[in-house]
């Protein structure tokens, strides 16, 4: 499950990182 966590929370930091200032 770790690893299909990682997958998923990468996809959401890369959508969220963009879209927040930092």
């Amino acid at each position: 499950m770790s690893a299909l966590f990682g997958s998923r929370s990468k996809q959401i930091v890369n959508r969220d990182v963009p879209k927040q200032p930092h």
